[in-house]
């Protein structure tokens, strides 16, 4: 297999790269780490949890 067998995927929602599959696979809606969960980590999600309320608060 060389270069010309693959072919890129890119992000549906930001475009941004993903990496090369066979040129014959077939991939649905493929989404890049932070697209695919865009929720904080653990040790991030309380400042997440209380930007998230202030936010609702203000509306």
């Amino acid at each position: 297999m060389n270069i010309y067998d693959t072919k890129t995927v890119r992000c549906i929602e930001c475009g941004k790269n993903i990496g090369e599959v066979d040129y014959d696979a077939e991939i649905i809606r493929p989404k890049c780490g932070q697209c695919s969960n865009p929720i904080p980590s653990a040790e991030d999600k309380f400042q997440y949890s209380v930007t998230a309320i202030k936010s609702h608060l203000k509306h």
